[in-house]
């Protein structure tokens, strides 16, 4: 006798439902390129990726200052390359007008005058070093390496002197200080030991500042940089791996459930259509 217990056509009708449910998800994977779109999903690996979110920002924002950083560094540098080369030909005008037995008084004035001219450049040059506003050679400014290692750990900065002619140089001449506006005052004749003592130990400033400034790029803001955009890449393919579609695999899943949905519907319908021949012999 053919039985009308609905069962098996209610366990189909479950069946297809699971079918549907799994062909939605992997649909919305597909869609949105992410394994993960709900915590229903993954519930552990929704946490892991959300924290993996957040250290990616860090290291972004990271990453970013320390750019910042290395390009107020090389404003810096620019400027104290420029000053150098000055200096350099300071140094040749004041050995020249050393020479007074060579030179007549007006080329020596005239020595004074592009001297005069090279301080009020090194002045300018120092007082236009900015950045974001602000004076790079004021006596407060220093550059930070970054705004955080990933460690906590407290990171080294860069601390930049009050620059001009008034401070880059400490010659002495006697018991008095002499400094670069001296020569240019004529506080100190240009063709003098003094001069020369003065404009010697200005260099020496600036080229070891510059030192100072390559050293702390090299040896520390590129470092920071370079473990920052590893750290960054790590962490981006790590949360990649959790959070990302697997399209290969997705694609997959929705070939199975089409063949398991296909199959659901025919065993339904065949089910289906053995209870309307019930229904019709009892009518």
């Amino acid at each position: 006798m053919t039985s009308l217990d609905p069962t098996p056509a209610l366990t189909a009708q479950r069946f297809l439902a699971i079918n549907q449910r799994n062909v939605d998800t992997e649909l919305r994977r597909i869609a949105t390129g992410l394994f993960i779109n709900s915590g229903a999903d993954d519930p552990a690996g929704l946490i892991a990726a959300e924290n993996l979110s957040k250290e990616i920002r860090q290291a972004e924002a990271e990453a970013r200052a320390a750019e910042r950083n290395d390009a107020i560094a090389n404003i810096a540098e620019g400027a104290l390359a420029e000053v150098s080369n000055l200096l350099v030909e300071a140094e040749g005008l004041a050995v020249s007008s050393a020479n007074t037995g060579g030179l007549s008084d007006a080329e020596i004035a005239a020595n004074q005058q592009q001297f005069d001219s090279i301080v009020g450049s090194i002045d300018r040059i120092f007082s236009s070093a900015r950045f974001n506003g602000q004076r790079l050679f004021s006596g407060n400014f220093d550059i930070p390496a970054a705004t955080s290692d990933g460690t906590g750990m407290t990171l080294p900065e860069l601390s930049i002197g009050d620059f001009g002619s008034t401070q880059i140089s400490d010659g002495s001449g006697g018991t008095v200080t002499r400094r670069l506006i001296d020569v240019s005052t004529s506080a100190v004749e240009l063709g003098s030991p003094d001069a020369q003592s003065i404009i010697d130990t200005a260099s020496s400033t600036i080229n070891s500042l510059r030192g100072e400034i390559g050293s702390f790029q090299a040896n520390t803001l590129n470092t920071i940089s370079n473990s920052t955009l590893v750290r960054l890449e790590n962490q981006t393919a790590a949360r990649s791996i959790i959070q990302d579609t697997d399209y290969a695999a997705s694609m997959v899943n929705l070939t199975t459930y089409d063949i398991t949905g296909r199959a659901t519907m025919a065993a339904l319908g065949s089910i289906n259509e053995r209870l309307g021949q019930v229904v019709s012999l009892v009518g």
